[in-house]
């Protein structure tokens, strides 16, 4: 395997959206959507284990990782002088809070106090985006009505004056405040000087200058049924008009300084915390949400790791191709209490774990034979381990070319029964039912930066021929109602794994069925940099983007969140 040469990418962190109407292309602020996400909440303050301060909002709730809150105490008595009775009390502010992790009903913050040595106790309230300093620079000079919009809809917050200059060096030196960045058609939330969200604010000539069909979507079922981009995602509507101008906005989880070739989310152990585990060139990682400490698993046998998978009981298989003796040496570990113990080694088989049956969890080892001429072999199995050996269970019948790299199992149709949906070695998307082709995908697309150097023996005894192998990401299976949806994290495909050059952007399509009809529709963004993993947690689909020079391997890797809800709706 080698690393694919490239030049340094840019992450593109706008979404932009078209609405065409009477001629003329409309952009409008995503206005609501802002306020909806600084409107205040109301909370109490806890006392969490290992002396964590929690509020007893979360997810649920719609609180997110860099919400600002003002905690108060009780205050002095408030006495009617009419009645000299007590009528309340005035809360005093001791202190600016800002949310370092959710949970669903509860999250984790981090406190600053207005004063030395504030007491936080278990029963003090809090108010999000109460009383919170703001700040609104607009460099360009070119919002300064979305600022008094802002100002006026959001009167709990602490508004400065309007900003036509760069953010001050003292922006946010003091206590827990918010700027609001507004520069090249996007509006950033910043808080201590890291993003926290990130808003499409759009243009008219931006858009006039984009395509009225938006390329690089698959039409599905003929020129007739192609389908546009999704983005018909209800927003404000603009006085005067009868449409409504989408929004598009993502949350901004975090940054790696360096690739990760493969990412999953998922509980590990009873105690039903849940881990990163992603791999990059010098091994595997474990990390807890919302935790420092990372658990490393080096590889230190022959060949290469090539990619993992997860299961809920805490196993990983292990990919691992040697081009010394052109064969595959995978392994599973388990990952217990911090350590890594092998179970099983020296296997054969290209292996993943798979959800088989539906229910959600990718519980199922299964194996397909490795081709000393093709790489996958015709035959796929469900697999035990017994006392640290591998034994065949089921024999799974999969169509023709099948590889098991980005492949699933999963009931698109509503139907009870699992289609098999993967990749042929054409790279395009293929839907198969009892051994037959349903649906494909008219276009192909192309893998993940990792690429297989497999040589095999041609028709000439003696010599090599190489054949570049993609290693594709698994999907992101979500319910959505009734209907289940793939994600599917989709790079071009270009000639780019044949001359040694990187796909320059990626993007995320949505895989469904209606009516008995297969669609892929792509979402309405578009990153300056593949995609390397996708997965669904909680009410967000994560998209794993790296940048970089993946010839030396140095770069970074972006995990962003889109809201299910948003997309539910859209598909809708």
């Amino acid at each position: 395997m080698r690393p694919i040469s490239t030049t340094v990418f840019v992450l593109v962190t706008g979404l932009i959206v078209l609405l065409s109407m009477s001629g003329n292309v409309v952009a409008a602020y995503p206005l609501n959507q802002i306020v909806k996400d600084l409107s205040p909440v109301q909370a109490t303050v806890m006392k969490g284990p290992d002396g964590k301060i929690l509020i007893n909002r979360g997810a649920e709730a719609g609180v997110h990782v860099g919400n600002l809150w003002t905690i108060y105490k009780k205050g002095k008595p408030v006495i009617d002088p009419e009645t000299g009775n007590e009528i309340g009390n005035l809360p005093t502010p001791v202190a600016t809070a800002v949310v370092v992790q959710t949970e669903k009903r509860f999250s984790v913050i981090a406190v600053k106090c207005m004063a030395e040595n504030c007491l936080i106790t278990t029963g003090l309230s809090a108010r999000r985006f109460h009383s919170i300093p703001v700040m609104f620079v607009d460099p360009d000079g070119r919002h300064r009505d979305l600022y008094e919009i802002l100002s006026s809809r959001l009167p709990d917050l602490r508004w400065s004056a309007y900003m036509n200059t760069e953010v001050p060096s003292s922006a946010g030196s003091s206590g827990y405040s918010l700027v609001m960045l507004a520069r090249d058609n996007k509006l950033n939330l910043e808080v201590s000087g890291r993003t926290v969200s990130v808003y499409n604010l759009g243009t008219t000539s931006e858009a006039a200058s984009r395509p009225a069909h938006p390329s690089g979507y698959v039409p599905v079922g003929g020129p007739e049924k192609a389908q546009q981009p999704i983005g018909d995602i209800p927003g404000l509507v603009t006085p005067g008009l009868t449409s409504e101008i989408p929004i598009d906005a993502y949350r901004p989880v975090g940054t790696l300084g360096y690739l990760v070739y493969d990412l999953e989310i998922e509980r590990l152990d009873a105690s039903g915390t849940p881990y990163f585990v992603y791999l990059n060139e010098k091994g595997v990682f474990v990390q807890a949400i919302g935790q420092k400490k990372r658990y490393f698993y080096a590889y230190k046998g022959f060949g290469e790791l090539i990619n993992i998978s997860v299961s809920p009981a805490g196993l990983i298989a292990l990919n691992i191709y040697d081009e010394r003796t052109r064969g595959m040496h995978s392994r599973v570990i388990k990952f217990d209490d911090g350590r890594f113990l092998t179970v099983a080694q020296e296997i054969k088989y290209i292996i993943s774990f798979l959800d088989l049956d539906g229910d959600g969890l990718r519980e199922s080892l299964v194996g397909q034979s490795f081709d000393d001429e093709d790489f996958f072999g015709a035959s796929v199995f469900t697999l035990d381990i017994s006392k640290g050996e591998i034994h065949k269970k089921k024999y799974l019948k999969v169509p023709y070319n099948f590889s098991i790299f980005g492949a699933f199992w999963c009931d698109l149709t509503g139907s009870g029964y699992q289609e098999i949906v993967y990749y042929n070695d054409g790279g395009k998307l293929v839907v198969s039912r009892d051994g037959k082709t349903v649906w494909q995908s008219q276009d192909k697309f192309g893998g993940s930066i990792r690429v297989v150097d497999f040589e095999y023996s041609d028709l000439q005894p003696g010599v090599a021929t190489a054949k570049p192998i993609r290693v594709w990401s698994k999907p992101a299976i979500m319910k959505m109602g009734k209907k289940t949806v793939a994600a599917i994290a989709a790079n071009p495909a270009d000639l780019w794994r044949f001359i040694g050059d990187a796909p320059r952007h990626g993007g995320v399509w949505i895989l469904y069925n209606l009516d008995d009809q297969f669609f892929l529709r792509k979402l309405d963004v578009e990153f300056d940099g593949p995609i390397q993993s996708v997965f669904a947690w909680g009410n967000e689909l994560f998209c794993v983007v790296v940048e970089g020079n993946f010839f030396t391997g140095h770069g970074k890797t972006h995990i962003l969140a889109f809201s299910l809800d948003r997309l539910a709706t859209a598909i809708n």
